[in-house]
């Protein structure tokens, strides 16, 4: 059984609320009452709440390095999303060179626009990659309750840089490397379960800072 994405981004909140404020009181009508999507929808008309219900078919969380996209076709083992699912339609198809700056790890310079900070040279990326549909696919992956999630993902943003030269692997040592890869995959799991509050959080970024400015 496949788990959308929302189901476990309400796990993580009430996470967070139980660590941040403890003994506060967690109402959830929608899990609590158990209700469909079709039922919500029916709620929020019969409320006199007007939009496009067709796009509500589908939950879309939009982060900094891509897009995740649920529906009925990810409850399923074998489903694949339409292309109107996709917040960002594919309406480009000619070839086209990218040039990515990077100022100690970090990406600072997009075809020779540069940027304050690196996400918004992150975010840029998308005004680029998304018409292309680049980075996108079905991912199945552990979910927080044990079980399998199954979510369609756009992450083409990441995409791009994944696919720039890896300048650490000139540099760095074999080991060094290895370390790199588990520290980062153990953080990124992690945060991503709501557990930034937990010690090992801050000693894990320390290292990382450590690395990123050797």
């Amino acid at each position: 059984m496949a788990v959308p994405a929302p189901v476990m981004t309400r796990f993580r909140f009430d996470m967070i609320f139980h660590i941040m404020i403890p003994g506060i009181e967690i109402i959830t009508p929608i899990r609590d009452l158990k209700l469909s999507r079709e039922q919500e929808i029916e709620y929020l008309k019969n409320k006199g709440v007007d939009m496009n219900f067709a796009k509500a078919v589908y939950s879309i969380n939009k982060g900094l390095w891509g897009t995740s996209v649920g529906g009925k076709e990810t409850l399923s083992s074998k489903g694949m999303l339409p292309e109107e699912a996709w917040p960002t339609q594919v309406s480009k198809t000619e070839s086209r060179e990218v040039r990515l700056t990077f100022t100690k790890g970090e990406l600072t310079s997009v075809d020779g626009k540069g940027f304050d900070h690196p996400s918004e040279a992150i975010q840029y990326l998308q005004t680029i990659a998304g018409p292309y549909g680049i980075g996108r696919d079905i991912h199945v992956g552990d979910t927080i309750i044990g079980i399998k999630g199954r979510v369609g993902l756009k992450l083409q943003r990441r995409w791009y840089i994944k696919g720039a030269p890896c300048f650490g692997e000139h540099v760095l040592t074999k080991w060094q490397l290895q370390w790199k890869d588990q520290l980062a995959q153990f953080y990124g799991n992690w945060l991503h379960e709501g557990q930034i509050l937990d010690p090992v959080m801050r000693d894990h970024r320390s290292i990382l800072e450590t690395h990123s400015n050797m």
